[in-house]
């Protein structure tokens, strides 16, 4: 073992270290003058001075070398326990400088530092404000030796006037326990914290100094103070006392001119209780207004009994109006049922924000409703209304908006692909006759399009009496189904009808001009002009239309094309009429009939009476060439059975027979050539007769 000097302070000794690099013997090898501690006893058997001891910092027990150097031998001697310590430690007196500490008007968080270094604080708080210790555990790690019962002292000034109300409130950390009164108000607080607990920090911090002193020093006689003892002035007045709670006074009555709860910026409330204990009480408070306006509570003159306004046993309030209320404006509101209209009543909303004028009751029967009367004409105008909303536009409000009087909507909202099976209605009208003769105008609902002085609709916009708008996206119509600009639904399970009953007509009055159009359909608003489904008796029928003498039409079809190619042979018309099953008359399945019938009058020599008149019409910008101007008509037959007999025309006189097959202008027309052919000899059948004889016209082609 090496030889090494060691110099501690003033003293010099010289000695050998172990392999741990500390002194333990001296040249005598027979003291132990450098560290021997730790968790495990000494094991080597070599290398440690006769008497040598040993600290286990662990268990605390003490071991000595009872051998020699040579041969050591460590034997437990006892032990010192904490408690023990604890009991005989002596809190070392701690000299120094203190530092100030002048807080910010805040919130404040001192460190353990500032706590063990300085120990006063001071404040000025213009708001009530917190002093939060460090945590229990910081706090004893910043004791130096600390141990059960080690403290510190510190001060809290607070430096506001003594009118205030603002205190500096002491906060406990983690671990650490408040005994006392912990706010500080005008003056200072002495604070202890004293070490509870070492293994797993503890802290407890007393307050200190003298309630009694310091609720009477700086006490002006009759003036109230923060956290001060109240001394009556000279007339025994105490002023500026923010509030107070009295249980007896002398006197039953307290007579004041002027009563203040409160103060600017301090809310104050006058509490008044009833004759009978804990049955609750009647407060009167004050809320901010928008500017410093108040609100003075009178009364009216009164020239007869005493009156008596009670409030009522509910939550709610009690409003102003900007004008005097007469009694009979306010009883528009007794006996209110909510959601059920009465006369002379206000109408208020019920439970379901509903609310009904005039009862309803089922199967047509008579009930509570309102009667039409002529004094429901309020205006003078003819006008019976239960309900009426006017509005007026008086400028362009642009098109971001959509002005209306009355706007009703029903979302239906639920899961997706949840079948709805209840009617859905966004508004509904409905006239229900029980007895009576209309003579009038009358439906469930009605629109109206009126003009007073000058009215222009503009080009690509429609304006209607009563208009369906459908809208939105992501609308699938199903197979059977059916979604309707306008839908007439028939649900009336008998009529009787000798006039017109229709889904849709048009009408007018007698002051009214005829309608133009009876049914339009702009270009490219619609795919299918109309679609007649079937299931109908007459799919189109125009009774006894008086037609103009000239010009006037009863159906007329205008069309173009451009490039026409019409390869299935169909035209601008298309009747396409199916027959199936056994055919039950002589003429069954024309697809086509068409009559002209005189009943009366006179048809004079040379005039056309045409069942139909076909024809071709070029214009001198065309070109035709080589084209078949097919300008009567073109038969064709389709047939896959060969044993019928066929004709492209039948023809059919009742009393006498026909001049000739055809009438021309003049014989060019029909292509004739002067003087008799002879070639190419060869016949064609003309026509059969109903004896079933087939008549020939021979043919030649020179």
């Amino acid at each position: 073992m090496a030889r090494t000097r060691e110099t501690i302070g003033e003293v010099v000794l010289k000695g050998a270290k172990n392999a741990d690099g500390k002194l333990v013997t001296q040249r005598d090898q027979d003291l132990l003058v450098k560290e021997c501690y730790g968790t495990s006893v000494p094991s080597a058997t070599t290398g440690y001075a006769m008497g040598c001891t040993f600290f286990n910092t662990s268990t605390g027990h003490i071991y000595v070398n009872t051998g020699s150097i040579t041969s050591c031998t460590f034997n437990d001697v006892g032990s010192i326990s904490s408690s023990e310590i604890d009991a005989n430690a002596i809190t070392p007196i701690k000299m120094g400088t203190r530092t100030l500490v002048a807080l910010a008007d805040s919130a404040a968080t001192p460190t353990i530092a500032q706590l063990m270094t300085s120990s006063i604080f001071t404040m000025t708080p213009a708001a009530a404000r917190t002093f939060t210790t460090p945590t229990a555990t910081l706090m004893v790690a910043g004791i130096t030796g600390a141990t059960i019962g080690s403290w510190f002292d510190f001060t809290i000034v607070n430096l506001s006037a003594s009118t205030a109300n603002y205190g500096v409130t002491l906060t406990a950390g983690a671990d650490v326990t408040l005994v006392g009164n912990a706010a500080v108000y005008s003056g200072a607080g002495s604070f202890r914290a004293v070490v509870t607990a070492v293994t797993v920090p503890t802290i407890s911090i007393y307050r200190l100094d003298d309630a009694v002193s310091t609720v009477l020093s700086g006490v002006t006689a009759g003036t109230a103070a923060v956290s001060k003892a109240l001394v009556l002035g000279a007339s025994g007045e105490i002023a500026t006392i923010t509030s107070a709670t009295i249980t007896t006074l002398t006197a039953p009555t307290v007579n004041a001119t002027n009563i203040d709860a409160g103060a600017s910026a301090v809310p104050g409330t006058v509490d008044i209780f009833p004759t009978t204990a804990s049955k609750g009480k009647l407060t009167i408070s004050c809320t901010d207004n928008t500017d410093n306006f108040g609100t003075v509570l009178t009364n009216a003159a009164n020239s007869t009994s005493t009156k008596t306004a009670t409030i009522p046993a509910l939550t709610g309030y009690v409003g102003l109006s900007t004008a005097a209320l007469s009694l009979a404006e306010m009883d528009v509101l007794d006996a209110v049922t909510p959601g059920t209209g009465a006369a002379s009543k206000a109408v208020v909303l019920d439970a379901f924000k509903t609310a009904r004028v005039g009862d309803w009751v089922g199967s047509q029967a008579a009930g509570s409703a309102v009667v039409f009367a002529a004094g429901l004409d309020h205006y003078a105008d003819g006008q019976l209304d239960i309900l009426s909303v006017f509005g007026e536009s008086t400028s362009d409000l642009t098109s971001a908006y959509s002005a209306k009087c009355g706007r009703f909507r029903h979302l239906v909202s639920c899961v997706a692909d949840t079948v709805i099976a209840h009617e859905t209605y966004g508004m509904i009208g409905q006239l229900s006759v029980k007895n009576g003769s209309l003579n009038h105008y009358h439906s469930g609902i009605i629109g109206t399009f009126e003009t007073g002085t000058l009215c222009h609709i503009q080009t690509s916009y429609c304006a209607a009496a009563v208009m369906a708008r459908p809208g939105g996206s992501g609308t699938t119509v199903e197979s059977g189904g059916l979604l309707a600009g306008f839908a007439a639904v028939q649900n009336m399970s008998a009529i009787t009808a000798t006039g017109t009953y229709a889904a849709f007509a048009t009408h007018k009055t007698a002051a009214g001009v005829a309608w133009p159009t009876g049914l339009y359909m702009q270009s490219g608003s619609v795919t299918t002009g109309i679609d007649l489904a079937g299931g109908f008796t007459t799919g189109v029928s125009i009774t006894n239309a008086v037609l103009g003498v000239t010009d006037s039409r009863a159906i007329k079809v205008s069309t173009s094309q451009e490039a026409a190619a019409m390869a299935d042979g169909y035209g601008v018309v298309e009747i396409d009429h199916t027959i199936t099953g056994t055919a039950g008359s002589n003429f069954s399945g024309c697809a086509l009939s068409s009559w002209v019938n005189i009943p009366t009058g006179t048809v004079g020599s040379g005039k056309y009476v045409c069942a139909q008149n076909n024809g071709i019409y070029e214009a001198t910008a065309a070109t035709i060439t080589g084209a078949r101007i097919i300008f009567g008509l073109r038969c064709q037959k389709l047939l896959d059975d060969t044993d019928a007999t066929s004709f492209p025309f039948s023809i059919n006189t009742n009393n006498t027979a026909i001049t000739a097959l055809i009438d021309v202008n003049n014989t060019t027309d029909l292509g004739w050539i002067t003087a008799a052919a002879s070639n190419g000899a060869g016949h064609i059948p003309l026509f059969r007769d109903n004896a079933g004889v087939v008549h020939y016209v021979n043919t030649y082609t020179s």
